[in-house]
């Protein structure tokens, strides 16, 4: 309604200005009416707008305190994220240039804060339809293949 009343009042203002006063008053029979109320006269819709202001307020309180942490944790994650499409560029100019045939492990070592290495595989599209232990029996061949609980994998002479 807002908007309808708002298009009415610029319609009259711009007709104010590119025509005379008769040409006006012969346009106004095409133009639409204005209403005979206004939405900010209403009691509900104040109450229901100062409701959603003390809501904003109220919700915003509550994570204020915790944006510097929120934000601590997304550059983490984002720094982890940009070493391991590093680590996945490097596996993969390694293979083209060795001519390596896929599925191919490769890994990388999270900072030292961390202490984590986290290991990955790289399969073809050929390779989805097999279940994950067919891989990497066929990768590993005649060594022998340790799974911990993770099915985090590592390779025994």
């Amino acid at each position: 309604m807002a908007g309808y009343n708002t298009f009415n009042f610029n319609l009259d203002k711009w007709l104010g200005t590119k025509f005379s006063h008769e040409k006006q008053i012969t346009l106004s029979v095409y133009q639409l009416p204005n209403l005979p109320y206004d939405n900010r006269d209403f009691n509900a819709r104040n109450k229901a707008v100062t409701s959603a202001k003390t809501k904003r307020k109220i919700d915003t309180s509550a994570i204020t305190p915790l944006l510097p942490a929120i934000r601590a944790e997304g550059h983490l994650r984002w720094n982890q994220v940009i070493r391991l499409r590093e680590a996945f560029r490097k596996a993969i100019m390694e293979a083209r240039e060795e001519k390596l045939s896929l599925p191919i492990e490769f890994n990388y070592d999270e900072s030292e804060h961390v202490g984590e290495r986290w290991y990955f595989l790289l399969r073809d599209i050929k390779a989805f339809g097999k279940p994950w232990y067919k891989i990497v029996y066929s990768l590993v061949g005649d060594q022998k293949s340790v799974f911990d609980e993770g099915f985090k994998f590592k390779f025994q002479p």
